[in-house]
This record gives C-alpha cells, structure tokens and sequence, in this order.
C-alpha cells in the first residue's frame, strides 16, 4: 500500500502542469508612450490642502498625463507630457502643467516593491533605477496655472524605477514610479485670487504605464523650454561620450 501510494502520489505530481514564469519585459533603449496607470491617473498629491499643488473650486488630487514620451539611451532618459488635473471637464482645461524630467541609470538604488517576497524576488532583479538629475513643472500659458513653476526633486520614499510592476501598483503592468518633491520657484502668491490656491511645497507619486513605439518613429513630443534643455543636455553628453570613445 506504502509503494501504491508513493507511485500515485509521483504521477500526480507529473500530471499537475507547472506554471512557467514569464520572461521579464526587457527596457531597451528607444521611445516608449507613457500612459495614466489603467487609464486613472498618473499622478497622486496628499489628501492634506497644505501638501497639494492647488485646491479649492472642486480640485482633484489626482493628474492624469497626455502627449508623454519616455525616451531612453540605455543611460539617460527623458521623461516629458502634459498633466491635467482630474476634476470636471472645465476645470480639468484649466489646471494643467507641462512636465520634463531628466533621469540617469543608478542601479545601486533599492526598488520599491509591495507585491510580497516571493513576487518581489522575481520582479526587481530586472528593474532599471535611475536617479532624477532635473526635473520641472510649468503652468500651462492660458490657463490658471500660467506663470506657475516648479521644482520636482526625488523624496526619500522611493527613487525612480522602470519594469514590470515598477509602477508599484500592479505587478504585471510594465511601467514607470517615483516618489516626489514639489517646490514653487515662481514666486507668486498661495491664494490666486480666482478659488484656487497654488502651494508652495508638497509631495506626490508619479505612476505610468510605459508601450515600447517599435522603431520610434513618431512626431516629437512639443516641450516646455525646460524639457528643451534636457534635449539639449542630453545631446551634449551623448557628444562627449562619442568624441571619449574615439580618443
């Protein structure tokens, strides 16, 4: 009876089909689209007033992302799109920003990942950190927001990170988080005078689904002058890297 069972027991483990895991997605250089997470939003602000961008007249916490491009040389990356804020129809028009970002590969980092051991072993091995070098936020010109800027800088909670379930909130979703620093560089006042008030400081998350553009052959993505200089820097270190491997 020991050796029926033992047999019994040997072919069922033989009939039982082992789930492969699948292979990670890999995040090679080009141009990806970046997309809000499942169509939600893509960025998250506080639920405290003081630690938003901006509040009053119905004013979401949430943003929601268009016309963003990630692109992506295997070092640095440029991030960049507009955000609109995730209130009505008409409000939504008139709260928005231009956003760019410059990051540069840092592996050394530690990932952000909530998925449970088991899952984040198997996950973060393939994900691609990166350090945040610059990054901005610009009013959009008529709209509320216009004149309104501000500096975006890591917060300690999370650095930037790109792979699946790297948008730290779905495990089979490849994409694009960060934890974030705001601070208004503008100058101007908290209360606008029209409902709305604009923040001086605060925190938030950005999280994006990323789709790899095959060949990358779509129209550049228009960007405010501050994601112009990050072309440009971009341009500059590419320059300086090829004219090094030719010395």
């Amino acid at each position: 009876m020991k050796i029926a069972r033992i047999i019994a027991a040997a072919v069922l483990a033989v009939a039982v089909p082992i789930t492969a895991i699948a292979a990670p997605t890999p995040f090679d250089p080009g141009l990806y689209q970046a997309s809000d997470h499942n169509g939600v939003r893509t960025v998250w602000t506080p639920y405290a007033n003081s630690e938003r961008i901006v509040t009053g007249n119905g004013a979401s916490r949430y943003w929601s992302v268009s016309n963003s491009l990630l692109s992506f040389d295997g070092n640095l990356a440029i991030l960049s799109g507009r955000l609109s804020n995730n209130s009505n129809t008409a409000q939504g028009a008139d709260l928005g920003f231009d956003f760019s970002m410059l990051l540069q590969v840092n592996n050394a980092g530690t990932p952000y990942c909530t998925y449970g051991n088991a899952t984040c072993a198997a996950l973060t091995p393939s994900w691609t950190l990166f350090t945040l070098l610059t990054g901005s936020l610009t009013g959009i010109a008529g709209t509320a927001m216009d004149g309104l800027t501000y500096d975006i800088t890591e917060r300690s909670h999370h650095g930037p990170q790109v792979g699946d379930g790297a948008n730290a909130l779905e495990a089979n979703d490849f994409g694009f988080s960060m934890w974030f620093n705001f601070v208004r560089t503008d100058g101007g006042p908290t209360n606008a005078g029209n409902g709305y008030s604009f923040w001086q400081d605060g925190f938030g998350d950005f999280n994006m689904d990323l789709d790899l553009i095959p060949g990358g052959n779509v129209a550049p993505v228009p960007l405010p002058a501050g994601g112009v200089l990050l072309l440009g820097a971009l341009a500059g270190l590419a320059a300086a890297r090829r004219r090094k491997s030719t010395t």
